[in-house]
């Protein structure tokens, strides 16, 4: 059974009998194309297509008939070509282009390119402009994290020699009130002592 595709020359098969019809991978060979630009032709209706069923959903096919492929068109015209030249010898007017249309295209393409690239030098010099700038502020900052660092352990040095000293004198303290603990016990057990009879 077919059905009317959204495309008005397009039918979908339920068969797939191949009678001249081509999956796109085949046609993309023989036409020397991408997928894609088969696939495109197809869409603008410039190839003769159809979909069919497959165990995998619906694949596309194409009809080559009376569409020369890119290796026939090619050689076509290289034959056309070289025709066009040994004519062209013969009556003694060659086919010479005009010099100063190929210089208008160079000063084109010139013209072109150089649009092309302004945009981008001027980016590309801003950018090692702040690339600049910036590596004079992670060296500014490297400076002052050095010094920071150092300051950092000047002062835990100095931290740790007063912790040191404060453990120093509080030994000092404590062995100071023992010492006058001491003198006051043996004080008072003087004191005691003298009023014994």
């Amino acid at each position: 059974m077919a059905r009317v595709s959204r495309y008005a020359s397009v039918m979908v098969q339920d068969d797939v009998i191949s009678d001249g019809w081509l999956p796109l991978s085949t046609a993309a060979d023989r036409l020397g194309l991408s997928i894609h630009a088969v696939r495109r032709r197809l869409h603008a209706g410039e190839l003769p297509a159809r979909q069919v069923r497959t165990r995998y959903g619906l694949a596309w096919q194409v009809r080559l008939d009376g569409v020369r492929d890119a290796s026939a068109t090619v050689a076509q015209d290289l034959r056309e070509g070289d025709a066009s030249l040994a004519q062209g010898s013969e009556d003694g007017a060659g086919a010479v282009q005009d010099p100063t249309t190929d210089v208008r295209r160079a000063e084109a393409m010139a013209a072109y390119t150089r649009s092309l690239l302004e945009p981008l030098t001027a980016v590309l010099e801003r950018s090692q402009g702040e690339v600049a700038e910036l590596r004079e502020r992670v060296g500014r900052q490297g400076a002052e994290l050095d010094r920071a660092t150092s300051t950092v352990v000047a002062l835990g040095d100095e931290l740790a020699a007063t912790e040191a000293s404060r453990r120093r004198d509080m030994r000092l303290l404590i062995a100071a009130a023992v010492l006058f603990a001491c003198v006051a016990l043996v004080a008072s057990a003087l004191a005691t002592m003298a009023w014994l009879p």
